[in-house]
């Protein structure tokens, strides 16, 4: 049952279902709902904890956000097209590894791939680890974490944890539907490396870097980003 997960319906045919990154909500897709309602029945929710769908009652993990994004599909009665951003590319990553519901996903600025860690932020966790037991949690946290996690309240910080602690690298090779991967060439936060892996060790996923763009590329070139997307679902 959805009744409790705030969506938009538009447009008909085959599904395409959209999934938002960390902090952002449905609406931040209102360009490819417009676009992409001429072609498919689009669907975009709030994933938990976020946008309308705000209220989190324990912390989910990454299972917990499949399962979620289990009962949006299971509305229609057939395979689904995915468009998901960042954090949302966590959620149908695994869930495109678990079984066949995805007929062909797009993965923008995807993250969930461990991470290379420059030097800089290497003592930055080796300091993190060695000054834990001498200070209160809250002290670390404003020194050591972004201000977007100092931001959440005491439960959606512990689901950041659980997700963002799970890396999905051993996964890719079970994927089986056709992939694209789009991520902007001056992205910082998931930099194109993290597409190449994609691309290297999924069996059906081909990259698209669009240039001059950071995480955000689907907002900044949108007119650029439906065209590719629409060539590769269509």
């Amino acid at each position: 049952m959805t009744e409790n997960i705030p969506l938009i319906l538009e447009g008909k045919g085959t599904p395409l279902i959209l999934l938002h990154g960390f902090m952002m909500n449905k609406e931040s897709f209102a360009s490819q709902i417009s676009y992409f309602s001429k072609y498919f029945k689009v669907c975009a929710y709030d994933m938990c904890g976020f946008g309308q769908n705000s209220c989190m009652t324990y912390p989910y993990n990454l299972d917990d956000y499949v399962s979620e994004f289990l009962k949006v599909a299971n509305m229609f009665s057939s395979k689904v097209n995915v468009i998901a951003h960042s954090f949302g590319a966590r959620v149908v990553l695994k869930c495109a590894s678990l079984n066949d519901i995805i007929d062909k996903m797009v993965i923008c600025g995807g993250a969930g791939l461990k991470p290379r860690y420059s030097f800089k932020k290497s003592a930055k966790r080796c300091v993190y680890r060695l000054i834990r037991p001498l200070f209160k949690k809250e002290q670390l946290e404003k020194i050591f974490f972004s201000s977007d996690y100092n931001m959440l309240g005491d439960v959606m910080k512990e689901s950041f944890k659980l997700v963002t602690s799970e890396h999905l690298d051993g996964l890719l090779n079970k994927i089986e539907c056709p992939t694209m991967a789009i991520y902007g060439s001056d992205d910082d936060q998931t930099p194109i490396y993290m597409g190449r892996r994609l691309q290297s060790r999924m069996k059906n996923c081909k990259l698209f870097v669009m240039e001059g763009c950071n995480h955000f590329c689907y907002l900044q070139k949108p007119t650029l980003f439906n065209s590719v997307v629409k060539e590769f679902l269509l």
